[in-house]
């Protein structure tokens, strides 16, 4: 068990700014983060477990593996006697076994907490197979409801088949699933929903592109929280590392430091990476509410102490690209 009471938890909740969630300004948020899990059932060409395969450098440290049931609840009651209200899940694949999942929340609703999964859960984890017919599951997102589960993060990746199969392992069926049926039924039970895409991949198209920004702003428009979109990094261990050193598309002298989930560093991408970059922005500012892109600058810009009277400073351009 990890000595959880050496952590300046207190700090933290002070600073207040959790790798998930969205709560109101000035909030003091007491929570801990927590991994039920290790490794992921898919292997998605641009995630380091792409490689965490036997025969690699890492061996397979990617393969998925769990904590038991009654570990995982110790942990949980460790975090809540430190004081901790808030939860958030950082698997890479939180609901890989169904089962497990149905009876692990179900002890959980019990402990009265709040949670969040972060780190991405899978949506044909969300579904159910209804005499053949793939549809949501909605008994067990009531069973997450009722366990405190407050928001989801849905990696839809992209809109388009040919690169959830390609890069994404072919981890959900665009044909079979209702999105916004999925994002309607999680607000019903009072389950926020945030989505993950990715845009800028070594082989996209413009209009692969144009596709899966349109998505994103139909789950919005459909009552999604809000829409994350990252620029594909072709992260050193990866496949999709190796794939596009050897096409060219990556500079052989690039800086790791310049690799970020904000922007590409590769060549000959449908559109140049710097413009790919200032649309991934534009992208996120357009397609979200200003009521959430208002809470992010809030979250990431530090504003100086203000003498009575004076007026708020305005968030220039350059502070509002860090977002």
């Amino acid at each position: 068990m990890p000595a959880w009471d050496l952590l300046p938890l207190k700090k933290y909740w002070d600073l207040s700014r959790p790798h998930g969630g969205q709560f109101p300004d000035g909030a003091r948020i007491q929570y801990a983060s927590l991994q039920t899990s290790r490794g992921c059932p898919f292997q998605c060409l641009y995630c380091h477990i792409s490689k965490e395969v036997e025969g690699e450098v890492a061996g397979p440290v990617g393969n998925f593996r769990m904590k038991s049931i009654d570990r995982v609840l110790r942990e949980l009651q460790t975090m809540k006697d430190l004081g901790a209200q808030y939860i958030f899940f950082e698997d890479d694949s939180l609901f890989a076994k169904k089962k497990r999942a149905y009876t692990l929340f179900e002890k959980v609703a019990e402990m009265d907490l709040h949670l969040s999964d972060v780190n991405g859960i899978n949506i044909v984890h969300l579904l159910k197979n209804y005499s053949g017919r793939l549809d949501i599951d909605t008994e067990f997102l009531e069973i997450l409801s009722g366990a405190g589960f407050h928001m989801l993060h849905l990696p839809f990746e992209s809109a388009n088949q040919r690169l959830v199969d390609k890069y994404s392992s072919g981890k959900w069926n665009m044909k079979n699933t209702d999105t916004t049926k999925l994002i309607k039924e999680c607000e019903k039970i009072g389950i926020m929903t945030a989505g993950n895409y990715m845009i800028g991949y070594p082989d996209e198209t413009l209009g692969e592109i144009h596709n899966t920004i349109l998505m994103a702003k139909m789950h919005v428009e459909s009552g999604m929280n809000h829409a994350a979109l990252f620029a594909v990094v072709p992260f050193p261990g990866t496949k999709v590392y190796d794939m596009v050193v050897q096409n060219g598309q990556l500079d052989p002298n690039f800086d790791t430091d310049q690799m970020k989930w904000t922007k590409s560093i590769m060549k000959g991408l449908a559109v140049p990476a710097d413009t790919l970059e200032h649309l991934r922005q534009l992208a996120w500012l357009t397609v979200n509410s200003t009521d959430f892109v208002s809470y992010k600058i809030g979250m990431r810009v530090k504003q100086p102490e203000l003498d009575k009277g004076t007026e708020r400073p305005m968030v220039s351009p350059t502070q509002l690209a860090v977002l």
